[in-house]
């Protein structure tokens, strides 16, 4: 029995020390387990860090995003609004060209309807023609440019057209006032008026809307129609109004004329050398010496006139010469009105040209005498520079304008001009500032403030008296060129 008791108690004693080692493993393997789910803890704290951070990114990238699509919008706005803007100022530049198109065209109306408005009367029918063609030109290109859409295009096109139909009406009132026929006359001006009335229409169909090219090309074709009339009406006039001197060659006349012009220009040299001569000789004497060197100097610029006329007539003899071998100067002559100046071309050039410089050189020599002002000799030179300009304008009419003598005339009247404007300088340098300031200065030592006064009043007075006559003047030299005008 007391074997079986201890074998018993070694059994239990080795049963305890199998459970303690079991729970030994077990603890150990609890803390290995505890260990793993610490880490797995960790680790889905990190992960939910992670998916928390990633969240809010996307949050912000999501807000960012609106931001953006925001700001898109905003700027796509913006780009419609400056869009808008540009094309608004594009139509409101349109209107502005539009608008100062059909002023202009209804100015070339007025002034070709009214009476009393001055006319070109150095126009012919082939500048009519000439306009007519740009006019029809225009009118392609405004068509064409509408039919395009193409703003820029019009814009150009427009004012092209303009350009051509106040041209256009301006030589049409010009030819029509020289035309002694009044059925060929009054049939020029209406065919002009309607030319000009539809190049407005058509403005006025463009500026009521650019956009809509039907109204607009059908407003060209009424444009051409009109123009196409008033060429019709202007060929009338070229095919009509031809005149022939059957009793004088005036080919030979010509030539005549600017020979005796030669003649009369050579005298009046030696006229004029010999009054200044005479000044010179005066300002040496002493007798009234600063008088004398400005009558010098002004009988000076007439002979400079004289020379550069001289030049011109040889020059225009030779292209006569010229003219009459090529053909080109024949014995009839187109004219349009019968004016005084102007109906016989180079003759009444000629003409008037020596009988300009006859003038110049009497009144030069009164300028040296004393008996003639000096503003009588300013308009005489400026007599010479109209009737130089008429003898150039006549010569172009038959003349190669590529021609060596038509170019070397062009050069001698342009000589003519400035030696006339010299001599304008020096008749208007007779009264010196210095010597007014000094017999002014004269005139008001001694006197008191009230005094001084009362002279500026008067002088002012004198000033206004002065001015009114001189606009009256002014009225009376235009009454009288329409009286002789209307007589012709």
């Amino acid at each position: 029995a007391q074997m079986s008791e201890g074998g018993e108690a070694q059994q239990g004693s080795l049963s305890r020390d199998g459970a303690e080692a079991d729970g030994a493993v077990v603890s150990q393997r609890v803390d290995a387990m505890g260990q793993v789910i610490q880490q797995k803890d960790g680790e889905i704290a990190y992960w939910k860090q992670v998916c928390m951070n990633a969240l809010r990114q996307a949050q912000a990238l999501n807000t960012q995003c609106e931001e953006n699509k925001q700001r898109g919008d905003e700027l796509e706005q913006h780009l419609q609004d400056l869009l808008q803007q540009q094309q608004k100022e594009k139509e409101e530049r349109l209107m502005r060209k539009l608008t100062n198109s059909v002023c202009s065209i209804q100015s070339a109306l007025d002034r070709l309807t009214d009476p009393e408005a001055p006319c070109n009367l150095s126009s012919t029918p082939e500048q009519i023609l000439s306009a007519h063609q740009a006019v029809l030109k225009a009118v392609v290109e405004v068509a064409s440019a509408a039919n395009s859409r193409d703003h820029q295009g019009l814009i150009a096109a427009t004012k092209r057209l303009v350009a051509a139909g106040v041209e256009q009406s301006e030589h049409s009132k010009g030819v029509s006032k020289l035309t002694d026929d009044p059925e060929l006359s009054g049939a020029l001006f209406n065919a002009a008026e309607g030319a000009t009335v539809s190049i407005k229409t058509l403005l006025e169909t463009i500026k009521e809307n650019p956009y809509d090219a039907d109204p607009i090309v059908h407003q060209c074709g009424s444009v051409r129609g009109t123009s196409i009339a008033l060429e019709k009406a202007t060929q009338d006039i070229i095919n009509a109004e031809r005149v022939t001197d059957a009793a004088e060659d005036l080919t030979d006349q010509a030539t005549s004329e600017l020979m005796n012009a030669a003649r009369v220009i050579e005298e009046a040299a030696k006229t004029l050398l010999e009054a200044k001569r005479r000044a010179e000789e005066k300002a040496k004497s002493g007798e009234n010496k600063a008088e004398m060197d400005v009558a010098g100097s002004i009988v000076g610029g007439a002979m400079a006139i004289t020379d550069a006329i001289q030049t011109l007539i040889r020059y225009a003899t030779i292209l006569q010469k010229e003219n009459v071998e090529a053909g080109r100067a024949r014995g009839d002559s187109t004219v349009y009105k019968k004016d005084v100046a102007w109906s016989e071309g180079l003759i009444s050039a000629a003409c008037s040209v020596a009988g300009s410089v006859q003038d110049l050189v009497n009144k030069a020599n009164g300028v040296v005498a004393g008996e003639v002002e000096n503003e009588a000799l300013v308009v005489s030179s400026k007599q010479v520079a109209a009737a130089t300009a008429q003898l150039l304008v006549a010569s172009r009419v038959r003349s190669d304008p590529n021609s060596k003598n038509q170019q070397n005339l062009e050069a001698a009247s342009k000589a003519v001009s400035q030696a006339t404007r010299t001599l304008v300088m020096a008749a208007q340098t007779e009264v010196k500032a210095e010597t007014v300031e000094e017999d002014t200065r004269a005139k008001l030592d001694g006197l008191s403030l009230t005094e001084v006064k009362i002279k500026e009043m008067e002088q002012q007075a004198e000033i206004l008296k002065l001015e009114k006559q001189l606009e009256t003047s002014r009225l009376c030299l235009a009454s009288m060129r329409k009286a002789q005008y209307e007589k012709q």
